[in-house]
């Protein structure tokens, strides 16, 4: 079992949104896709961040955009959102 699988981003959640935890939570990624999916190409970051009804912060998150060369060149688009209240 792999004990190092993932980019282990649950431990910021509550500080993505700043400068410092969304760079932190990009490298995390470029390092887990660079070792377990070295066939994807990451193309580009963008964070997310959604209030709830009140104004207050409710999830938080990052829009990554990519690549499979060996499959097509056309680019794709996963969101990873963490929740940051239950």
């Amino acid at each position: 079992m792999d004990f190092n699988f993932g980019a282990n981003l649950k431990e910021l959640c509550f500080e993505l949104g700043t400068e410092e935890a969304d760079a932190e939570a990009i490298s995390r990624i470029r390092t887990a896709v660079g070792r377990y999916l070295p066939f994807v190409s990451l193309e580009t970051f963008e964070p997310v961040n959604e209030t709830d009804i009140n104004g207050e912060l409710a999830k938080v998150g990052i829009n990554i955009t990519y690549k499979i060369p060996v499959v097509s060149q056309d680019a794709r688009r996963v969101e990873v959102i963490l929740y940051t209240v239950g």
